[in-house]
Parts: structure tokens; C-alpha cells; sequence
């Protein structure tokens, strides 16, 4: 068993408000609930800082790096968000 456990920094551009990033972090969470289960790990007293945790489960490595590749896509393509960074762990069970 491999496991995947990430953590993605974004910077909001748009967000002028703690209300703005709470709605963005929401929004998403909601959006990706049947995929991953993300949880805000960090910067909550930021505005245009969100950072977020989760953990990716798969037999083969290259499944939870896919997973990884095209979560961040998904949200990188909404322009609302823009990757500041990822630190990730790999894990083998």
C-alpha cells in the first residue's frame, strides 16, 4: 500500500478577505469531497494564503502521483488559485 500525504500551498489573487478565502476553501472542498478529503493545515489567519493537507491511497506509486497531478490541475485551471507550493511525503505499507 502506498499512501500520499500533501500538503499544497496556494496564493489567492483575488481574495481580499478572510470571508473570500473561507468561501474559495469551501467551495473546493465541497467540489473535490468525493476524491480526497482536504483540510485547511495552515496559514488561517492569511487572506490570500490557503494551505491545505490530504492524504492519496493507491497500490502502485504512479496511481497516487496521477491522483496528485491531476488534483492540482483541477484546481489550477479554475484561476482562482495559484500553486505557491507542495511539499509531499511519500509512504510505503
Amino acid at each position: 500500500m502506498i499512501v500520499l500525504a500533501c500538503k499544497l500551498t496556494f496564493f489567492l489573487p483575488y481574495s481580499s478577505s478572510l470571508k473570500d478565502k473561507r468561501r474559495l476553501r469551501r467551495q473546493w472542498t465541497d467540489r473535490l469531497a468525493k476524491r480526497v478529503l482536504l483540510k485547511e493545515v495552515a496559514t488561517q489567519e492569511s487572506h490570500q494564503i490557503l494551505t491545505l493537507g490530504f492524504a492519496l491511497v493507491s497500490l502502485r506509486e504512479a496511481d497516487v502521483q496521477q491522483q496528485l497531478r491531476d488534483l492540482t490541475d483541477d484546481m489550477l485551471t479554475s484561476g482562482e488559485l495559484e500553486l505557491h507550493s507542495s511539499d509531499w511525503d511519500l509512504i510505503k505499507l
